[in-house]
């Protein structure tokens, strides 16, 4: 199913919505096999032209960090009292449903990332079994999708053609959503109406905390190459002091000279798997 523009279908079957729609999802993801860590306010949002993946907590630190910021704080006492609100997936999507374009923004440290791609196209084959998900009853379906075999619910009654995260093209909107290796899960919490669209603060926030930092780093990438850096990045602690230009660490040894200290590599799961891009 190809995206088509979500505003009529606001239009044409839930005309007491108003033009945003938003939901609400617990993430849980597998970080290096074993451990498993949740981000359990991500939230997808359309207004019918724009389609919005991010975490609320990190949205939510970003907002207090720009208003303090505006009262005459200094940024790392803004980075400070953001810390009060969990810590969120470090990625937002921006995607337009009528042409199957988005971008994806990541900051790690000083490093900020973005990555502009298209939609893969899924091909989600039905299993006719059915489950109420937030009140909706939803269809099961499955497919292969960027690499992982994915089983999704899809609700008609939200003829969206969307999801969290890039999960898309289902008769209706995405509420759960596991791969076959049970290391990435989505469940919807909540389905409901806002009276505000976030694209335009997400992106402003991302560009204004980037030009804050001491040291800002931006990227512009096709989302391959993005997606591949973040891997590298997230795995590598080294890489992302050298592209950030931090100074190296150095111990001393008994007999008085500097040593180079190699910060250990740290295990991390891609939702998209290491040989899809090969």
């Amino acid at each position: 199913m190809k995206l088509v523009p979500l505003l009529l279908f606001f239009l044409a079957c839930h005309p007491v919505f108003p033009q945003v729609l938003r939901a609400r999802y617990a993430f849980e993801y597998t970080q290096d096999g074993a451990k498993t860590k949740q981000d359990l306010s991500l939230c997808v949002e359309s207004d019918g032209e724009n389609f919005l993946c991010y975490s609320e907590n990190s949205f939510l630190r970003d907002s207090l960090m720009m208003s303090m910021m505006d009262e005459g704080y200094d940024t790392y006492t803004a980075l400070e009292q953001g810390r009060r609100y969990p810590a969120g997936v470090d990625w937002f999507i921006v995607g337009r449903p009528q042409d199957e374009t988005f971008c994806m923004y990541s900051r790690i440290a000083t490093l900020h990332v973005k990555g502009a791609g298209q939609y893969e196209e899924p091909n989600w084959s039905l299993s006719g079994n059915t489950s109420v998900i937030c009140g909706h009853t939803c269809q099961e379906a499955c497919g292969e999708y960027l690499g992982r075999t994915w089983t999704i619910w899809f609700a008609e009654d939200i003829p969206l053609g969307l999801g969290p995260w890039m999960l898309w093209g289902a008769p209706g909107l995405i509420l759960m959503a596991t791969d076959s290796e049970e290391l990435f899960s989505f469940i919807c919490q909540d389905v409901g109406i806002a009276n505000h669209f976030r694209k335009n603060e997400l992106e402003r926030g991302y560009f204004r905390l980037m030009n804050a930092s001491a040291h800002p780093h931006y990227y512009d990438l096709p989302f391959p190459d993005m997606d591949v850096l973040h891997t590298k990045l997230m795995r590598n602690p080294s890489l992302v002091e050298e592209m950030a230009g931090v100074l190296r660490s150095y111990s001393m040894e008994a007999n008085g000279l500097l040593v180079e200290e190699s910060p250990p590599s740290r295990p991390f799961v891609p939702l998209i798997p290491d040989d899809f891009w090969k």
